[in-house]
């Protein structure tokens, strides 16, 4: 989990370290909607008040964030499509090597989604993620974990 004191990444899909089942479930609901809006079976939000709308309590999103630009990768005409390369801030890129000096690359943090992962079949849990669970969970981690 992330140190309280930790600016970067700005997006936290919980608050605290012991619901990794219900934070699993807000992967999956977040990376539904995300896929609702990607495939165009649903309007994108506008602004930040209709992104805080349509996702609910499903992810924490900090007040600061107060602008929202939706752009889609391009992958229907070939030889016309840009890449997009959007560089981390340099505080978050100097905030996580500094984190990642002092504690060593065994405790840097990972998004939890990683650890629920890969720990659900040995826990008792009483559930498997489904193939479908695991790709809109992908889907919410890397569109949402993405550079800001």
């Amino acid at each position: 989990m992330e140190d309280e004191d930790r600016k970067f990444p700005p997006i936290k899909f919980e608050e605290d370290g012991d619901s990794a089942p219900e934070a699993f479930n807000k992967y999956v609901r977040v990376g539904r909607k995300i896929y609702a809006w990607a495939t165009g079976a649903e309007k994108t939000p506008a602004n930040m008040a209709e992104l805080r709308k349509e996702l609910g309590g499903d992810i924490f999103i900090p007040d600061g964030m107060t602008n929202l630009e939706v752009c889609q990768g391009e992958d229907e005409t070939p030889g016309d499509t840009t890449f997009v390369l959007r560089l981390p801030p340099i505080n978050q890129v100097m905030e996580s090597q500094e984190q990642m000096k002092q504690k060593g690359t065994a405790k840097y943090p990972t998004p939890e989604l990683y650890t629920f992962l890969v720990m659900l079949e040995a826990t008792n849990l009483g559930k498997r993620a489904s193939a479908e669970d695991v790709l809109y969970s992908r889907i919410a981690d890397y569109t949402m974990r993405g550079c800001r």
